[in-house]
């Protein structure tokens, strides 16, 4: 399919990897790529979405074909965008830039601003959920000074209910249908902020768990949900952040680690056994990292230990930031330095019969068995 606006024509590249049992693939170099990275993954691992980073254009991937697009036009709505969600078939990708929010449709082949309610003076980066009914983010608004959780339907958008003397309420993640949305509620009351779900059909929220620590005004970030809403994961801010995973069923799990080196979740996978995220190892130092329910490592670790016929292909590599994983684990984007020192997109692929459970087994089990 190509999209049908001149400007926004893409340009195909196809390149080909090793036939291997698991697959490794940077984004191309060369004119057009010298920085990308890779941001967000459809549910199935077909389709990613990422940016040149040099001049703001937007990525897609096919992944199954290898192909990548660049779509031009994308710093005519939101110069420095990071891509924030995809849908389902690939045709919706939304992003933002933490001041304005766009929607780019491949069918029509153009960007569009994300639309906000009454004067809105800010947009935070959307979401989008996964048949793209739904896109979901948070407003800046003066008179009175707010930042409100916004639902957005087409080319209308309605405010989230909140308590009363709420003064900061974001969307973070969506489920499949956008049915429901889930992130913080920070009420002026000098407690901590509340993980929040909205029944957007119902137009009800339901106060989950308060995040400890919070209780300034250091918001914290919902990054991902598994489709059930069993599992959610984020993380929050300030000196003493954490990064955290929580169950209506077990509660608030946090993951272990200095402070200036927590794990940083920004995806789970469908069933809630795994997520993928980033850690913080000094200043402007990162590392992607992989974690169970109680642990996480990095990597880069994990890949070559369970895989070593990836070792050619991660030689030379720092692999800065798993960014999203599939709803079965079995493919990750994120972003990386590669042998030459190019801040460089990359997707991982592990086709069937390796399944999600049992690369847990074979990586993660082994990692908290050697834990200390």
């Amino acid at each position: 399919m190509t999209p049908r606006n001149a400007v926004a024509l893409a340009i195909a590249l196809t390149f080909t990897t090793p036939s291997a049992a698991q697959t490794f693939t940077p984004l191309p170099q060369g004119v057009g790529f010298e920085r990308s990275e890779l941001t967000t993954l459809s549910a199935d691992g077909r389709w990613a979405a990422g940016a040149v980073l040099s001049n703001g254009d937007l990525v897609r991937v096919d992944t199954t074909t290898n192909q990548v697009e660049i779509l031009p036009g994308l710093n005519v709505y939101s110069a420095g965008a990071r891509m924030t969600g995809i849908s389902a078939d690939g045709n919706f990708i939304v992003g933002g830039n933490g001041n304005t929010a766009f929607k780019y449709d491949y069918v029509l082949g153009g960007f569009s601003s994300v639309t906000a309610t009454g004067f809105a003076i800010q947009v935070f980066p959307p979401v989008i959920s996964d048949d793209a009914s739904t896109v979901g983010f948070a407003q800046v608004t003066i008179n009175p000074l707010l930042t409100s959780a916004v639902i957005n339907h087409g080319q209308n958008a309605s405010l989230l209910p909140v308590p009363n003397n709420t003064i900061f309420s974001r969307v973070g993640a969506l489920s499949p249908d956008g049915s429901f949305a889930y992130g913080p509620i920070k009420i002026d009351d000098g407690q901590d902020q509340w993980l929040a779900r909205w029944s957007v059909d119902l137009g009800t929220v339901e106060l989950l768990a308060q995040i400890p620590g919070t209780s300034d005004d250091t918001e914290f970030l919902v990054s991902g949900v598994t489709p059930d809403g069993s599992t959610i994961v984020g993380e929050t801010f300030g000196p003493d952040g954490f990064g955290f995973r929580f169950s209506p069923n077990t509660g608030l799990f946090t993951y272990d680690a200095p402070t200036a080196q927590r794990l940083r979740p920004r995806a789970v996978t469908d069933d809630g056994s795994t997520i993928v995220g980033t850690q913080r190892l000094a200043p402007n130092v990162f590392q992607a990292v992989i974690a169970d329910e109680t642990g996480f490592q990095p990597l880069m670790d994990m890949l070559l230990a369970d895989f070593p016929s990836l070792a050619d292909d991660l030689s030379g590599w720092t692999l800065t930031e798993a960014a999203d994983i599939s709803g079965d684990g079995l493919t990750i984007v994120g972003r990386g330095i590669d042998p030459t020192g190019a801040e460089r997109g990359w997707y991982l692929t592990i086709p069937a019969p390796m399944t999600a459970p049992v690369l847990m087994i074979s990586g993660l089990f082994a990692f908290r068995r050697h834990r200390h």
